[in-house]
């Protein structure tokens, strides 16, 4: 698909670089990658031919925060509920509670199942009728960090934390101001 001209943009070109040495893109590089791809799909699956890179950027954007916002309002669920981690049943109070101005079949019902919501049959339906279509375009490498550097515990450099309450298998302090210990004198 094309965005209406001949022109790549530097994302794109970042994008469609082979990330196999060094430069690998950055977190927020893939999801932007990943989004971009997926409404550009959309888009073609739903007859466009061609638009601007500046309309695939803002849509991207758009499907971004979207997922932030249900990524949040999942999360939020499940602290509501006592819990620390969302689950799929938060995930569709999410969806119900984020599309709740244009309205889901039983949305509004306190005492039902959440599987049997609106929502989840509307996804289901699509699932079973649409078509699955593989990226068309190859993915970036998704970020690993594989060298981390780690900083040693205060047992490991052979030292005693200043602080009683500290204990020794915790991660030695840094050169930083926050960290010195009372008596400890920062030059600088």
């Amino acid at each position: 698909m094309t965005d209406g001209g001949n022109v790549e943009s530097k994302r794109e070109k970042e994008s469609n670089v082979d990330n196999t040495g060094e430069e690998r893109a950055g977190f927020d590089d893939f999801g932007r990658a990943i989004s971009r791809i997926a409404v550009a799909q959309i888009c073609e699956s739903i007859g466009f031919e061609s638009f601007n890179e500046s309309a695939l950027e803002s849509l991207a954007d758009v499907a971004i925060k979207y997922i932030i916002d249900l990524g949040k309002t999942a999360s939020s669920g499940a602290n509501l509920a006592g819990e620390h981690n969302a689950t799929c049943y938060d995930v569709i109070q999410g969806l119900e509670d984020m599309c709740a101005s244009t309205g889901f079949l039983r949305a509004s019902e306190v005492n039902h199942c959440g599987l049997n919501s609106g929502i989840v049959r509307e996804m289901v339906e699509y699932v079973e009728s649409a078509e699955e279509v593989p990226f068309s375009q190859p993915l970036p490498h998704f970020p690993v960090v594989k060298n981390q550097r780690m900083i040693p515990s205060f047992s490991q450099i052979g030292e005693t934390p200043a602080f009683k309450h500290v204990p020794p298998w915790l991660p030695a302090y840094q050169n930083y101001p926050c960290c010195a210990a009372p008596n400890d004198v920062i030059s600088s």
